[in-house]
């Protein structure tokens, strides 16, 4: 049903416009900031306080940008859980939770392929007067597929790739470049018995964006090239009676680097906000998340009102800066 909901694949652009207590600070829709990061909050919460997970690893920025470490193709994902309120236990944020739950396979091969695109007279042309819109679509190409289904009779797969490209207008100044993304995803899932599982998935991801305020580095190739993998591990055992418990593991790495060829900065405090953050928006980083953590839920009590569950995590992360910008401001 995700896979089919006329996103443009894109789950940032699920949580634009069918969250109304989602608050997104960049348009998603229709192809535009592909390739790019966007900032969520939920109503009243600063996007610092956001959190993507997983299943049960975290995959937020350790920046606290309001981003996920990689950009979220919506044909990967079975269901997107939205959290802005009432919080389950297990989701340490006060703010906006967004839980990816991945696709997995099932008895029979089945395939899903997707495809959109945009130009020509199928874009709109600027208004004629009026103020400019902060953001236009020039084209826009992007196609996605995915296939599922059992490798023997204890071991299934999903799988699925995803290419997209696009040529934006920003305030009516096209930038130099346009933006890509490119991922690949797999979800391989054991059943040695019944009532366990194990799991492990795989996700990498290339992309490229307009660095954020490009024209103000003066840059004809200003260019913030992104890569990122993710991987995890889960162990499941949930007999139909008894306690149930899971383990997993995670690790996520997400390398960011520009191509900055000009040697002075030329803004406005007012249009392009602090000049020390602009800066830093230029830095070569590279920012890692590791996670590890296991819950545990004994039997129900026959009559009982209450469940108990119990969890245990451990994570660590890391942002590391290089390359910083040391020309004139």
């Amino acid at each position: 049903m995700l896979f089919r909901s006329p996103t443009g694949d894109s789950v940032y652009s699920l949580l634009e416009n069918t969250q109304p207590e989602v608050i997104a600070d960049r348009f998603n829709s229709g192809g535009l900031n592909l390739g790019g990061e966007a900032r969520f909050g939920g109503f009243l919460g600063s996007w610092s306080q956001t959190l993507f997970r997983v299943g049960d690893v975290d995959v937020s920025d350790p920046a606290g940008s309001g981003s996920p470490l990689l950009i979220p193709d919506a044909a990967f994902w079975q269901r997107v859980d939205v959290h802005t309120g009432l919080m389950p236990a297990d989701i340490n944020t006060p703010g906006l939770g967004v839980v990816l739950e991945p696709a997995r396979g099932g008895s029979t091969w089945k395939g899903l392929f997707s495809g959109a695109g945009s130009g020509g007279s199928l874009v709109s042309a600027p208004p004629a007067t009026g103020p400019k819109p902060v953001e236009r679509l020039l084209t826009y190409q992007h196609g996605s597929a995915r296939v599922t289904g059992p490798l023997n009779p204890r071991t299934t797969i999903a799988a699925g790739v995803s290419v997209g490209r696009n040529d934006t207008f920003q305030r009516e100044v096209q930038p130099p470049y346009g933006s890509k993304a490119v991922n690949a995803f797999a979800n391989l899932v054991f059943t040695p018995s019944a009532d366990r599982e194990w799991r492990a998935l795989g996700w990498i991801q290339q992309a490229a964006a307009p660095l954020d305020n490009w024209h103000a580095f003066q840059g004809t190739t200003t260019a913030a090239a992104k890569n990122a993998v993710h991987l995890q591990a889960t162990m499941e055992h949930h007999p139909a009676q008894g306690p149930t418990w899971r383990a997993f593991a995670g690790f996520t790495q997400r390398t960011r680097t520009f191509d900055i060829p000009s040697t002075t900065i030329i803004a406005s405090r007012i249009v392009d906000g602090p000049i020390p953050q602009l800066v830093d928006s230029a830095a070569d980083t590279v920012a890692r998340r590791m996670e590890v953590g296991a819950r545990y839920t004994p039997a129900h009590e026959p009559g009982s009102s209450h469940r108990l569950e119990f969890g245990l995590n451990g994570s660590g992360a890391t942002t590391q800066a290089s390359q910083l910008f040391t020309g004139t401001v």
